[in-house]
């Protein structure tokens, strides 16, 4: 890489694992304190992000491209500095059940990032790169018990699945509104 290109990627690397502990901080303080509940809201959330923009470019595809980093982003000066603040548990008031919780997470995502987006004139390649780095950090402290490989494997499985999910909600949402035909 440039290092027009390294220092890119080190600021995006920045910002998705900052945004991961901006989200986390925000939803804990709004009654989410549990650290699954956040990851799988926040995944549900960039995939709905991933939907909206054109291309052959997905969660997946990104997640897999972005793992030849994913040293690097352990590495870096900001997952340091947040690690702890992003795997913490707060004891506190609970809002709903982890269902509700989950969407509080995942519209959060869907308000704040394309906005700032667009703020910021960040590219969609860029911003399912943001979004990655973020579900990997998290991810990363969520299956901290398991090796690294495993912990990536697991979050490759989550991110297939909340794209079927989502699929199957979508087709089953079209054929509910498809008109009933007069008999």
């Amino acid at each position: 890489m440039t290092d027009t290109r390294t220092n890119k990627h080190r600021d995006i690397i920045a910002t998705g694992v900052l945004l991961a502990a901006f989200l986390r901080a925000s939803t804990q303080k709004r009654g989410i304190p549990r650290l699954e509940d956040f990851l799988f809201g926040l995944v549900s959330g960039a995939e709905l992000i991933a939907r909206t923009y054109e291309g052959s470019a997905n969660l997946v595809d990104t997640f897999m491209s972005e793992q030849v980093h994913l040293q690097g982003i352990l590495s870096s000066r900001a997952f340091q500095t947040v690690r702890r603040d992003i795997g913490e548990h707060r004891i506190g008031e609970t809002i709903g059940d982890t269902g509700t919780q989950r969407n509080i997470v995942a519209a959060s995502v869907i308000t704040i990032v394309p906005d700032s987006a667009n703020e910021f004139g960040v590219d969609p390649e860029e911003v399912l790169q943001i979004l990655v780095i973020a579900i990997m950090a998290t991810a990363t402290i969520h299956f901290s018990r398991f090796s690294i490989d495993a912990a990536q494997e697991m979050t490759l499985d989550l991110l297939r699945e909340e794209k079927k999910r989502q699929q199957s909600n979508s087709g089953a949402r079209h054929m509910t509104n498809k008109p009933k035909h007069a008999t």
